[in-house]
């Protein structure tokens, strides 16, 4: 299949005008980062400062330590320093609001220029120049074409952040977002120099013991609703200030709750501190999540979202599990109804 995607680098002119105008630029990931957030930060500093520009790849929060062998890892900005003063700020993987981009904001209110890539739906705009494609598997998939549209070569270093930012958004291309498109782009950086198997170790098969101990605290923990539709584990604060991990370590452990058989709706929930729950929510076939999360104050994908609330752990599994366990009864009264099956979304 050919890489060209002719809409998505029709629409990048004014994003790249923009960059090659400016001279100093941030490029800003989200709060509780994920690798498409860092992979394609890094990607497109690693790109800007290629081309001659004085680039800053800034995160909100740490990713996890074991991330740290992206190529230029180790010049991630946490935060915003008072002698970080950008000309422009690129923000990558979330709209532009302050609540997506934490104790970074402030390189937002500094800069002249607000720049967006994007690939939420949700994303409600507020860039002088921006692309929200949800069409795009990651936001890596867009910095690529954005990094071509630049005249920049896609490096083997380049390469391996973008493979790492499409590779976990697609649930090392498992999930209903991988398209033949995904899967091309794939493979072109892994012609570029990528080791998938290397990845993928690195990124999902290298934790420590106390990770693993956790999770078998976790597992025991696991709970499903009556008929087994909604599935949940949660962390307390104490869970990850004991074992010394970050949260971003625990992000992905909404994986487990997912693998149960029968399960439509599968949630994580970790009380960042007493009285704050951050909840992953992940869906199957055909709950779309995003809509659940919103009515929280969250967003995010049809089958992969998040949101935070205040107030008791017990209170935010009660609320959560209530409204999950509505809307698949809401999906499988409608499936009846049409007289088909649910269908499947795109993630």
């Amino acid at each position: 299949m050919s890489l060209a995607w002719p809409e998505v680098e029709r629409r990048l002119g004014p994003l790249v005008e923009a960059l090659r105008g400016a001279d100093r630029i941030a490029v800003l990931g989200h709060v509780n980062p994920d690798l498409d957030s860092i992979g394609s930060v890094l990607a497109l500093h690693l790109a800007l400062a290629a081309a001659g520009k004085t680039s800053w790849p800034v995160t909100p929060d740490p990713g996890s330590p074991y991330w740290a062998f992206l190529p230029g890892h180790d010049r991630l900005v946490v935060g915003a320093p008072e002698w970080l003063r950008p000309d422009a700020v690129a923000v990558l993987d979330t709209e532009i609001a302050p609540e997506r981009l934490g104790q970074a904001w402030a390189l937002v209110e500094r800069a002249a220029l607000r720049l967006n890539l994007d690939h939420h739906d949700t994303n409600r705009g507020g860039a002088d120049a921006a692309l929200v494609e949800p069409a795009a598997a990651a936001t890596g998939e867009l910095v690529f074409y954005l990094v071509r549209a630049l005249g920049v070569p896609v490096t083997p270093e380049i390469a391996a952040c973008l493979y790492a930012a499409i590779l976990t958004d697609t649930g090392s291309f498992r999930y209903a977002n991988t398209t033949a498109r995904t899967l091309a782009l794939a493979s072109a950086l892994v012609a570029t120099g990528v080791e998938p198997h290397e990845m993928a170790t690195r990124i999902y098969d290298t934790r420590s013991w106390a990770y693993m101990k956790l999770l078998g605290r976790l597992l025991s923990r696991l709970e499903r609703t009556e008929d087994g539709k909604v599935a949940w584990m949660w962390v307390r604060h104490e869970d990850a200030v004991e074992a010394g991990l970050l949260a971003s370590e625990v992000e992905g452990l909404a994986q487990y709750p997912r693998m149960v058989e029968g399960v439509e709706v599968a949630l994580l929930f970790k009380e960042t501190e007493p009285g704050v729950v951050r909840v992953s929510l992940r869906s199957q076939r055909f709950v779309d999540v995003a809509a659940i999360a919103r009515a929280f104050g969250g967003g995010g994908h049809v089958r992969a979202a998040g949101c935070t609330l205040t107030g008791s752990l017990e209170q935010a599994i009660e609320r959560l599990v209530q409204a999950c366990r509505q809307a698949v009864q809401r999906e499988v009264m409608a499936g009846e109804g049409a007289g088909t099956s649910c269908g499947t979304g795109e993630e």
